[in-house]
């Protein structure tokens, strides 16, 4: 971790971006994985619409999945950890009035975050072709929807996919005057783009890194430097998984075994930990001591 990434705060997640150093946001996509970034110690995570909807559902990032099965899953990440958690919520999940509900939903169901974007319903994955951008304005009553609804202190981050860099800067700064509070660009195809994308924008920046996209992939003390306010490694942990669980499936149909791959696999003793079984089973005990004394 670069040395001044946060780590290990209870801030809220407005106080994170507000903070001079970098927020790190890891994407996770269910409660197992939120658990593994807090236990690394991340302040925050970003419930992501492409990691949910392929580990839930199997499918890709087309607006698969639905309001309905991302408020679940946020729901079930807050009641295993108590870091912010930032909510994909892509389109809206319909007209002005649908994207109002969704908002209510998401406070009640613990996020602390949410994103929205511009494209047409439905959306495609980011860095895919084939994207295409509702008109400013019908983005802006997006926006107005949710700021509608909020009653807490949920951040808003708005995203836009248009590819024109200046046309996406110009959304950006008009998002950001209608009540974004943390802008996302998602076509920025080079440094000198990211360089200019920190200087045009008016508001705080939001960068996002993934693994083998052949988009530019920088460190965390990189992204400070150019001055993005906050990152997103969104695929990271979903990745590194799915090749884990090849190695290890491909290791077991051919040899029988996976005894060559322990130093691979977290022990039987660590996964307990980390999903709670000592604290669960102390639970247990005490409830089962205090019957024996009715």
């Amino acid at each position: 971790m670069s040395p001044k990434q946060k780590s290990g705060s209870k801030k809220s997640l407005v106080e994170l971006v507000k903070d001079p150093s970098i927020l790190v946001i890891p994407g996770v996509y269910d409660p197992l994985t939120a658990r593994i970034a807090a236990d690394c110690g991340f302040p925050a995570i970003l419930a992501g619409g492409y990691a949910v909807s392929a580990t839930q559902l199997g499918l890709p990032d087309m607006e698969m999945i639905t309001p309905t099965e991302m408020l679940d899953t946020v729901r079930r990440m807050r009641a295993v950890v108590d870091i912010p958690i930032v909510a994909d919520i892509d389109t809206g999940g319909g007209a002005l009035l649908n994207i109002r509900r969704v908002i209510k939903g998401m406070e009640l169901a613990g996020a602390s975050g949410i994103q929205i974007e511009d494209q047409f319903f439905p959306k495609r994955a980011g860095l895919t072709a084939g994207r295409e951008v509702v008109k400013p304005k019908d983005m802006v009553m997006r926006l107005k929807a949710v700021t509608d609804a909020r009653t807490t202190d949920l951040l808003i981050i708005a995203r836009t996919d248009a590819e024109d860099l200046s046309d996406a800067i110009d959304r950006a700064n008009l998002y950001y005057e209608h009540g974004a509070d943390l802008l996302f660009i998602e076509d920025i195809h080079d440094r000198e783009s990211m360089d200019r994308v920190v200087k045009e924008v008016e508001g705080p920046t939001l960068a996002v890194m993934v693994e083998g996209s052949g988009y530019p992939f920088l460190s965390i003390t990189e992204l400070e430097e150019i001055g993005f306010d906050v990152v997103y490694y969104c695929n990271s942990a979903m990745y590194a998984a799915t090749f884990a669980a090849q190695m290890a499936l491909q290791e077991l149909k051919e040899k029988g075994t996976t005894k060559a791959l322990f130093d691979k696999m977290i022990s039987f003793q660590d996964f307990n930990r980390l999903i709670g079984f000592d604290e669960l089973r102390s639970l247990q005990l005490k409830f089962e001591k205090l019957k024996e004394t009715l």
